[in-house]
């Protein structure tokens, strides 16, 4: 029925087909709760996934990043990606999908570990360093006429000298553990370069070095492993190091070392970041 209203408006009254519109919306009512509990689930997916796969491979990194100035290669490695998968093969397909760039920056760090891995044994490159080091120790050692107090006046098994360390404070800060003798030598650093990286620390104040004390077992050394002298030391170590015949090697094998450590740290960072968003 239509009525007249003016010369160019005509209204349609024609009914409202109210049993029309309620079958429409509910059908928006159980699509939209589908669509809720579709994304319900796949948050719980992510979460479980995050909490068996990602939260424990973290704490292995971060632990790891917490190792630049020591002997991280001497530690068991941290868990190998092919038994997270092994053992969570779901929550791994869970992670891939809600971020599939992450899992491929974890899926690269575990193959650069497993190579340099692969890498120690056939080049002992280890073995060479380590060699040298104590070589160059003990030639250091008996040039100065360092005199020893403990273990009759001599100087330890190899493994306590590649192990020897410095602690310090640094503006009332300890530095939160010790750097080691063959961390320094991989890094291509003097225990100088060594400070002044812990004065960057946002949490140290004041940039007074406090104290540094040399540590080779139980070992006491007249004169003492200051600053200067051990600066000397390592410079000893590293000019032995560039003579030895596998020179090219031992560069290319600390590269590898350090560029792995980079990695470890990169790939924390990135873990961090999407974490902070989720």
């Amino acid at each position: 029925m239509k009525y007249y209203f003016s010369q160019h408006n005509w209204f349609d009254l024609t009914p409202i087909d109210w049993t029309g519109i309620a079958a429409i919306a509910a059908v928006g009512v159980a699509l939209f709760g589908y669509f809720q509990s579709e994304s319900a689930q796949k948050e719980s997916k992510k979460r479980e996934a995050i909490e068996k796969l990602l939260t424990p491979l973290r704490k292995e990194l971060d632990d790891f990043s917490k190792t630049k100035w020591d002997n991280w290669e001497f530690r068991n490695r941290w868990n190998r990606l092919k038994d997270k998968k092994l053992d969570f093969p779901l929550q791994y397909y869970w992670l891939q999908q809600a971020n599939s760039k992450l899992v491929k920056s974890v899926e690269n760090f575990d193959q650069k570990f497993e190579r340099f891995d692969n890498l120690r044994g056939p080049t002992q490159m280890p073995r060479v360093i380590e060699g040298s080091i104590v070589n160059s120790v003990r030639k250091f050692v008996a040039e100065k006429s360092i005199s020893i107090e403990g273990n009759a006046g001599n100087l330890p098994a190899n493994s306590e000298i590649i192990n020897s360390h410095w602690a310090c404070s640094i503006g009332g800060k300890s530095t939160g553990g010790a750097v080691t003798l063959y961390s320094l030598v991989m890094w291509k650093a003097s225990l100088s370069d060594y400070l002044e990286s812990r004065k960057q620390d946002k949490e140290i104040a004041a940039k007074k070095i406090d104290y540094v004390n040399y540590s080779m077992s139980d070992l006491k050394f007249f004169p003492a492993f200051d600053t200067k002298l051990s600066d000397e030391l390592l410079f000893q170590i590293e000019k032995d190091l560039s003579e030895l015949g596998e020179k090219k090697e031992i560069n290319e094998y600390r590269i590898k070392w350090q560029d792995l450590y980079n990695s470890g740290s990169e790939l924390l960072k990135e873990i961090d970041l999407w974490l902070s968003t989720q």
